[in-house]
């Protein structure tokens, strides 16, 4: 049997999970995330644009093979590691 995050193990689904993820609101970035943009963003020799600047900012969804584009902008002296931190 397959089971459905909130619905039954029969595969039956709630009202709630009916609701298809293209017609949800936004992800809003909360004081946390702004923090960890900031901390991202002192490591490198340029912000990043997909990252939230401000509370209330939409979070983006990262891409895969986003590291990539990221780590050229990393400033020479912070290691590659330091965003795993």
């Amino acid at each position: 049997m397959t089971s459905w995050i909130g619905g039954g193990c029969d595969g039956s689904e709630s009202g709630r999970d009916e609701i298809s993820r293209t017609h949800s609101a936004p992800i809003l970035a909360r004081e946390r995330e702004v923090a960890k943009t900031a901390a991202i963003n002192a490591l490198l020799t340029r912000p990043i644009g997909i990252l939230p600047a401000k509370v209330g900012d939409p979070a983006s969804p990262f891409a895969l093979g986003l590291w990539n584009d990221v780590r050229p902008l990393l400033k020479p002296e912070v290691s590659v590691s330091a965003l795993r931190a």
